[in-house]
């Protein structure tokens, strides 16, 4: 647990999966004092963890969203949906999601979110009611590693296929559990279960195609960055990701166009520090000198975590102008 604390914060649903799991499968002459017990080491590394994440990282931004609980509760809804589709069908992958905000219309794809968690819920509880301890577990294992980084409490990031590696594992297992099942349904029925057969057989041909394409993704910072501006071209971050790429990768007219385009939606101090920082290396002063003014007028005292100081702007200003 204190590795995996060091490494994804999803992992911290760990004390929660144990406290199921004992819930569904207690051992004989275990009281709630002695799983109590077993519980307190996993929760001193939790508690450790998440005053860490509160207090001294970003990811926690301690706000709702638009400062409005319906909001921040249909974002939460629509996110875990969208995993759930993800899970089934893999495809307009990305990673670096727009912020999947609930703007306030209620629209069909807010339906179909809505239905995808209730099934979800509703299948949980009726896994419970007939005592199906296995397929309860596993849609609870799912569901709880996914909590630290639903949103119920405030983070930066909203959403990422990370946050599926460790509980995609729940998901997974319910949908084998549901397999060993309908297979035995079919017994003695040899079309249908040849059926089932194929069907399975095209599913992870196609998935195994869907994966190689992805990983053809990942590739490079080009490649990675390229894919998520065609998947999500109205996202802002997705431009100046790809126009970090291109400057890193020493193509500034590329990447001169990627950050513009970026500022088209609202200019960014880091975009047009880079704009002005390119037209300088190409030799256009006046563009650079026009840029870099720009950054000042952007520039305020809280920004501590841009990539350059004001000390920096200023020694360029102050070259243009020599």
């Amino acid at each position: 647990l204190l590795l995996g604390l060091l490494s994804k914060p999803n992992v911290a649903a760990l004390p929660l999966v144990i406290i199921a799991f004992e819930f569904f499968y207690p051992r004989k002459q275990s009281g709630l004092k002695e799983v109590s017990l077993r519980i307190a080491p996993f929760l001193v590394l939790v508690a450790a963890a998440a005053a860490y994440h509160v207090f001294r990282s970003s990811a926690f931004t301690g706000s709702l969203l638009q400062g409005s609980l319906s909001v921040h509760f249909l974002t939460i809804s629509s996110v875990l949906a969208r995993y759930v589709k993800i899970l089934i069908l893999p495809v307009n992958l990305s990673h670096s999601y727009p912020p999947p905000f609930f703007s306030g219309e209620y629209n069909w794809r807010l339906a179909v979110y809505l239905a995808v968690d209730l099934l979800l819920f509703a299948m949980l509880i009726l896994a419970i009611l007939r005592k199906e301890k296995a397929i309860a577990f596993g849609i609870l294992f799912f569901l709880l590693n996914l909590l630290p980084v639903s949103g119920f409490l405030p983070i930066s990031i909203f959403m990422a296929d990370r946050y599926l590696y460790l509980s995609s594992f729940g998901f997974v297992f319910v949908g084998v559990l549901v397999g060993i099942r309908f297979w035995g349904a079919l017994a003695n029925r040899q079309k249908p279960r040849r059926l089932f057969v194929f069907t399975g057989s095209v599913s992870l041909i196609l998935l195994a195609l869907i994966s190689f394409d992805r990983c053809r993704v990942w590739k490079d910072a080009l490649t990675l960055w390229t894919n998520a501006v065609r998947t999500y071209p109205n996202f802002q971050f997705n431009h100046y990701g790809l126009g970090n790429a291109y400057f890193k990768s020493g193509q500034l007219e590329q990447a001169l166009k990627a950050y513009k385009t970026a500022n088209l939606f609202k200019e960014n101090f880091s975009a047009c520090y880079y704009i002005a920082l390119i037209y300088d290396q190409l030799g256009d002063s006046a563009e650079a000198k026009r840029y870099y003014s720009k950054v000042l007028d952007l520039y305020s005292d809280d920004m501590t975590n841009q990539p350059v100081s004001y000390t920096h702007l200023r020694a360029h200003e102050t070259s243009l102008h020599l």
